[in-house]
């Protein structure tokens, strides 16, 4: 909660305890000792809410629900600091799939998927290209997938590694529909035997909404799929710059070097003194002057 608005709420990994960031801001530590920490799951309850990139790209379940909900229905605004990386990779070898396959199998409604995914593996064998190259993984048939695409997640959620079957499953899925390759590292020594097999496939975590707005100046630049615009994107005037002129100001002797890492605090304090004095007595008495430095 965010002092005495009550319908607001921000998360991140540094405010969800207050051991969780030993070398949090003080902005953040000084939010936390005033408001207490918050919790992931309690976000749905809030009209407004602030959170990373990361967790509203996260896929919406009963660990984060209302992260992209609120009063069960989609927020209708996100706005969104700079777009965030909208791909996620799953790599999975095959034990995952074997994994997945006796997972099914344990199913008598699903033991026909389990016979698709062994298929799969034993195909991922020997379509992996050699040692070092990369192939496309063709593992399961489009009648198949149209099946192992109606596995529900209930049996997923209820395997005895989830995540495991999870990732083993999407992959095959991602992959059969484009989305990945198969591949096989080198062995570990000249002569040896060949390297560990991957299936690595990837997912587009981002999905555009009605009232997403990106605050990011080269975002329509990434936000196009299949050749279809996402976004409308807004310009701002043109700044005119033709009145500016350029002048460059000598910093003293021993300063020369003042950027370097290794300056120390008082060589830092005295450069930032003469900025500071030099931009006073050069500007002009209504002026505003905006000083940008490295944080």
């Amino acid at each position: 909660m965010l002092g005495e608005f009550a319908s607001i709420s921000i998360y991140t990994s540094e405010h969800s305890s207050r051991t969780a960031e030993q070398d949090r801001s003080k902005e953040v530590q000084r939010h936390v000792d005033q408001y207490g920490t918050t919790s992931k799951i309690e976000l749905g309850k809030h009209r407004i809410i602030v959170c990373t990139h990361e967790l509203w790209c996260q896929k919406e379940d009963g660990s984060n629900a209302g992260v992209r909900q609120f009063g069960r229905r989609p927020r209708c605004n996100v706005f969104i600091d700079e777009f965030p990386s909208s791909v996620g990779i799953i790599e999975v070898v095959p034990a995952d799939l074997q994994a997945l396959a006796d997972e099914l199998d344990r199913h008598p409604d699903y033991r026909s998927c389990a016979l698709i995914v062994r298929d799969a593996l034993d195909k991922h064998w020997r379509q992996c290209g050699s040692n070092g190259l990369f192939d496309h993984a063709n593992l399961v048939d489009a009648i198949d997938l149209i099946e192992l695409r109606a596995i529900p997640p209930e049996l997923v959620s209820e395997a005895t590694n989830p995540a495991q079957v999870h990732n083993a499953l999407s992959a095959i899925l991602r992959a059969s529909a484009g989305r990945g390759f198969l591949w096989r590292a080198r062995a570990a020594k000249e002569g040896g035997s060949t390297g560990l097999r991957k299936l690595v496939a990837y997912e587009n975590k981002f999905r555009a909404h009605p009232g997403l707005v990106v605050l990011d100046a080269t975002a329509d630049c990434r936000t196009e799929i299949d050749n279809q615009r996402l976004f409308k994107t807004h310009s701002s005037p043109a700044v005119d710059y033709r009145h500016l002129s350029i002048i460059q100001v000598q910093a003293p002797v021993g300063m020369n070097g003042i950027s370097s890492r290794s300056a120390s605090a008082e060589d830092i304090k005295n450069y930032a003194e003469w900025i500071i004095g030099t931009v006073r007595s050069n500007k002009g008495t209504h002026e505003k002057v905006l000083v940008v430095v490295p944080l």
